[in-house]
């Protein structure tokens, strides 16, 4: 038996393609019949490593490329191009391998003296929906909503007894931590009623 690990392998002065094929035997004992394999693995073995996975998602997340663009860049500097809707399944594994993180995330956000807080709109294939944001000074916290309702703040922020800083919207209002305006907000409506007001003058 024998299988093919396509990845790619950091080191201090870049990365580069790894390819790796791992060979193993079947064995049956003559006398009581018992097969045994001299690999421990799984029916169907990982066909991309994490190395390549991880550099695929974060060069579409966090670098903001989009997944044509990465994956262009991938056949073009690693000379790999993976089947199509692969990079579904990557992001998808991605998510699951650092999911029990998101909780820890979260309780070290709500554990700072200080959050801020936002929310803006995403446009989905079918639907839109809300992407919220949550950081303190060194943890950002990411979840989504399907609506702008603040219902769910009373309980997610329950516990949070520092000082939340947020934009004018009403949904923070109800909350009982203390609670302070954004300043880029303030400055942003400011800017805006004055130029209102000198369009207004002008037109006038």
């Amino acid at each position: 038996m024998s299988h093919v690990e396509i990845d790619l392998k950091f080191f201090k002065g870049g990365v580069k393609r790894w390819i790796t094929r791992t060979v193993s035997w079947r064995y049956r004992c003559s006398r009581c019949k018992h097969q045994f394999s001299s690999e421990a693995r799984a029916p169907n073995p990982q066909r991309y490593g994490h190395g390549l996975v991880s550099w695929y998602v974060y060069y579409n997340v966090a670098c903001g490329v989009n997944m044509l663009q990465t994956t262009e860049t991938l056949a073009d500097v690693f000379g790999l191009t993976p089947p199509d809707c692969q990079a579904y399944r990557w992001k998808r594994y991605i998510a699951a391998f650092y999911e029990f993180i998101y909780s820890e995330i979260l309780q070290s956000v709500l554990s700072s003296p200080v959050i801020h807080i936002d929310e803006t709109t995403v446009k989905l294939r079918k639907q839109s929906g809300y992407v919220w944001v949550m950081t303190s000074m060194d943890k950002v916290y990411y979840f989504y909503k399907p609506s702008r309702e603040g219902a769910f703040l009373q309980e997610l922020l329950g516990s949070f007894s520092g000082v939340l800083v947020s934009d004018f919207y009403t949904a923070y209002d109800s909350l009982k931590c203390e609670q302070q305006k954004c300043l880029v907000h303030l400055v942003r409506d400011i800017d805006d009623d004055v130029m209102k007001s000198a369009i207004s003058m002008t037109t006038s």
